[in-house]
């Protein structure tokens, strides 16, 4: 199931993300959004998580605003 592979992506990214690791974490969270998009599409919740989580990448990297656009992007998939 593509979906899985797409969570396995994403939990390797957090991991990656609590280790400071930010290019690997947003290289795996750009793999599963492409998974997540192809297989449940643009408006799913997994999708809007991962944005979420993308967003906070780059909020630890102080590019506030692609973290703010990111942020927004899932808002509008989850209102």
């Amino acid at each position: 199931d593509h979906s899985k592979v797409a969570d396995a992506y994403n939990n390797m990214a957090i991991v990656y993300r609590a280790q400071g690791n930010y290019e690997e974490a947003m290289n795996l969270y750009k793999k599963s959004l492409e998974i997540y998009k192809k297989n449940l599409g643009e408006d799913h919740s997994s999708v809007a998580d991962t944005y979420n989580n993308m967003a906070i990448v780059y909020q630890a990297l102080e590019d506030y605003e692609e973290a703010m656009k990111l942020y927004n992007k899932s808002l509008e998939i989850n209102k």
